[in-house]
């Protein structure tokens, strides 16, 4: 990738297990690496995206801080940390983020980039802290970061309605590596191996953590009224937390007799692979921003089925069904839908969310964006 100028950039994270925010900063990372200087700052104690920046060679700093209260005193530590650097821009990722590292940065007088991935906030009472902070950073949003990025429109509304300077608020989408996702047969049939999946039965996933947002129960009820249409099918799940130890997971899908017809896989990191075993990829979330399973199941051609929320139905526009949030009989309606399609329609199906991505969303072109915006910033 031809770009200007080389800066020095840190990037202030929550953590670095794996999430939508912490995926595409390593993305971002990835296309910027050679003309530019990353350093990445992590809040919270390693994670096992550790492993991929030191493989890039990116300098981390793990400071374990607690997000919610931070230590002044490792707050001193942060600051110290950015003197040494002395970057041109700060970018931080999530609200703790944005909080912590927009306030050391407009300490030592650094420009700071907020970046913003939610239009919901977790309503569980674990949560009520994120909320206040949210309430907290639309007040800092006039003085603090330079710009604001938001990964979606939808998000974008949801923060200037919560108080964010509309002003600063710029939409970039999430990116996707469209070489590492993209359709491929023989990982198809080397998964479906794997798991023990005939070449005749069809498979529906949902892939991400287990998460309220994420509605798991929404698509476990809708799975137990497409059983009752079609025999032939087994539900995949995977991401953090999705295990055998997940008492309320399995007690869920165990009530909905299905319990042999799903397949439990904890977070993995060969995504790709299981993408092409699936048929459909569902996601069933009550909220989302720009949901990046969705444009990676696009990228190798498959089709979804997306709850209207968040920027899910402008992702995919021909490229799959969009049904209501929270309704289990339009979920389940969705996938039959599109499960009896003709073969001609399923084809051109999967051919417009490829080219979908290739066009609007590639990683090259979506980071492209990102350092056109840090060099507005930096030059000002």
């Amino acid at each position: 990738m031809v770009i200007g100028k080389s800066m020095k950039i840190v990037h202030v994270i929550t953590g670095l297990n794996i999430g939508g925010a912490e995926v595409t900063m390593i993305k971002l990372i990835k296309q910027l690496h050679n003309e530019n200087t990353h350093f990445v700052i992590n809040l919270n104690k390693p994670g096992v995206l550790n492993r991929e920046l030191n493989a890039l060679n990116v300098e981390v700093f793990n400071l374990c801080i607690n997000p919610v209260l931070p230590n002044p005193i490792k707050m001193l530590s942060l600051i110290s940390h950015l003197k040494k650097i002395q970057p041109d821009i700060i970018q931080t990722w999530m609200v703790h983020a944005d909080f912590i590292g927009g306030v050391a940065g407009k300490v030592i007088g650094v420009p700071v980039v907020w970046n913003l991935r939610h239009t919901k906030v977790n309503s569980s009472s674990k949560a009520y802290k994120t909320r206040l902070l949210v309430i907290v950073c639309a007040l800092l949003s006039k003085i603090i970061p330079s710009l604001i990025i938001s990964n979606s429109k939808s998000g974008k509304q949801f923060h200037v309605e919560k108080g964010y300077s509309l002003e600063k608020i710029e939409v970039i989408p999430n990116g996707f590596d469209v070489d590492l996702f993209k359709p491929d047969v023989s990982s198809r049939e080397k998964m479906r191996g794997e798991l023990g999946i005939r070449s005749d039965i069809t498979v529906i996933g949902l892939i991400g953590r287990y998460n309220e947002l994420k509605d798991h129960d929404n698509f476990i009820q809708a799975a137990s009224l497409i059983d009752k249409k079609d025999k032939n099918i087994k539900y995949l799940l995977c991401g953090k937390d999705i295990n055998l130890k997940n008492v309320e997971l399995m007690k869920t899908i165990s009530n909905s007799g299905l319990i042999k017809k799903f397949i439990i896989l904890e977070q993995r990191n060969d995504i790709p692979e299981i993408m092409n075993a699936l048929d459909v990829l569902v996601s069933s979330s009550k909220s989302e921003g720009f949901p990046n399973t969705v444009g990676e199941a696009m990228s190798c051609g498959i089709p979804c089925v997306v709850t209207d929320v968040g920027d899910s139905a402008f992702l995919i526009e021909k490229a799959g069904i969009v049904v209501p949030a929270e309704d289990p009989e339009s979920l389940a309606q969705g996938c039959i839908n599109l499960l009896s399609m003709t073969s001609e329609n399923k084809i051109k199906l999967k051919e417009y969310a490829r080219e979908r991505i290739l066009e609007y969303f590639n990683i090259r072109d979506i980071a492209l964006k990102y350092y056109s915006l840090y060099k507005r910033v930096v030059e000002n």
